[in-house]
């Protein structure tokens, strides 16, 4: 008991420790930078689903069925499946239809997590993304 309380004392090799300490604490941050990163361009993304969707939905008006087409083509592209929600002042609330120059609003909210520690840590990040236009079909009354 003695030797290793001698040992322990012993300073020789406390700088060799103080690298692999300052090597782990570096890899770790890198780890999360990357993370991070990776978050960003998930939000780039999101952002891109979101101007995507708003620009579809002001040419045709409203909400119609090449909205949805869209939609299932951009979580395609993008491997994301935001839960989208709409607004506007409808014209005709059952067909979903804008008048022209009317705005028309998404939504677009996701789950994701920063894993950047692995299994260990997860972080839970809500990305939420809110774009408008104006609607460019006008409907005869």
């Amino acid at each position: 008991m003695q030797k290793l309380i001698k040992v322990v004392k012993d300073r020789k090799g406390a700088g060799y420790i103080s690298t692999v300490i300052l090597v782990l604490v570096s890899m770790m941050v890198l780890a999360v930078a990357i993370s991070a990163f990776s978050l960003l361009a998930t939000q780039l993304k999101l952002t891109r689903f979101a101007n995507e969707m708003v620009g579809i939905a002001t040419v045709c008006g409203g909400i119609t069925p090449e909205v949805a087409e869209r939609y299932n083509e951009l979580s395609e592209e993008t491997g994301l499946s935001p839960s989208v929600s709409w607004s506007a002042d409808w014209l005709d609330e059952s067909a979903k239809t804008v008048q022209l120059s009317d705005t028309i609003s998404v939504t677009l909210e996701m789950d994701t997590v920063i894993d950047g520690l692995g299994d260990a840590v997860n972080i839970p990040v809500n990305l939420k993304i809110r774009r408008s236009g104006l609607s460019q079909r006008y409907y005869k009354p």
